[in-house]
């Protein structure tokens, strides 16, 4: 009864091991990058400004770059 307890354990911790080194790769939300018209592939981008009331609509977000 207790081998039985310790294997479930250890095959549990195993499969969330598993399914984390899966998941550190996907992104969900892609990675925000703006192309300046110098020719730089990254540029410092700052948020100017947050709508207080939550949605569930993808909107744009103002920004400024710099």
């Amino acid at each position: 009864m207790r081998l039985d307890l310790y294997t479930k354990i250890i095959l549990t911790v195993i499969a969330l091991c598993l399914i984390f080194l899966v998941m550190k790769d996907i992104h969900i939300i892609p990675e925000a990058l703006a192309i300046t018209d110098r020719g730089d592939t990254v540029a410092k981008v700052q948020i100017v400004s947050i709508d207080e009331s939550p949605s569930l609509r993808w909107e744009a977000i103002p920004v400024e770059i710099q």
